[in-house]
C-alpha cells in the first residue's frame, strides 16, 4: 500500500495538471476566436463541397450543410439540396404547366454571406411565383465553368 500511495499521487497531480492545461487553452482558444471575429475574419464549419469533381474542378456536395460565423453576431447556415445546389428541393421532372428559369453565376448567385430567402434567385423566383427559379450558382465558377 505504501508503494501505491505515491503512484496514485502522481496521477492524481497529472490529472489536474492535464485539465488545468486545457481549461486554459481553451480560455485562450475562445478570446483569441472572439479577437478574429472582432477584425472581420470568419470562421467556416463543415466542408460543402466535392474536392475533386472533373471537368469543373469541385462543385457542391448534396446534403451538405456549412455554419458560417462572421464578425459580431453574424451567423449564417448553409445547406446544400440533394440536387448539389444552394436552393430549395426542386424535382427533376418539370411541371409542364410552369415555365424554369436556371440561374448561374459565382458567389453573387450562390449568395455568400445571405441567408438562402435573401439570394438573388430566391427573390426573383418571389417577384415571379407562376415561374420556377432555379439557383446553379456556385462559389469561384467562372464561365467556362458554369458552360461545363
Amino acid at each position: 500500500m505504501n508503494r501505491l500511495r505515491p503512484l496514485l499521487a502522481n496521477l492524481a497531480l497529472t490529472a489536474a495538471a492535464t485539465v488545468l492545461a486545457l481549461s486554459m487553452a481553451e480560455a485562450w482558444m475562445r478570446y483569441a476566436g472572439h479577437h478574429l471575429l472582432r477584425n472581420g475574419e470568419q470562421i467556416w464549419a463543415g466542408p460543402i463541397y466535392n474536392e475533386s469533381d472533373p471537368p469543373v474542378g469541385y462543385s457542391p456536395r448534396p446534403g451538405a450543410s456549412q455554419h458560417l460565423v462572421m464578425g459580431g453576431e453574424y451567423s449564417l447556415d448553409i445547406r446544400i439540396n440533394s440536387l448539389g445546389m444552394r436552393d430549395v428541393e426542386h424535382r427533376l421532372e418539370r411541371d409542364p404547366d410552369r415555365r424554369r428559369i436556371l440561374v448561374l453565376g459565382d458567389s453573387f448567385m450562390f449568395g455568400i454571406g445571405v441567408a438562402m430567402e435573401e439570394t438573388l434567385p430566391r427573390r426573383l423566383a418571389e417577384m415571379q411565383p407562376g415561374i420556377e427559379v432555379i439557383n446553379a450558382g456556385v462559389v469561384g465558377y467562372d464561365l467556362g465553368q458554369e458552360y461545363l
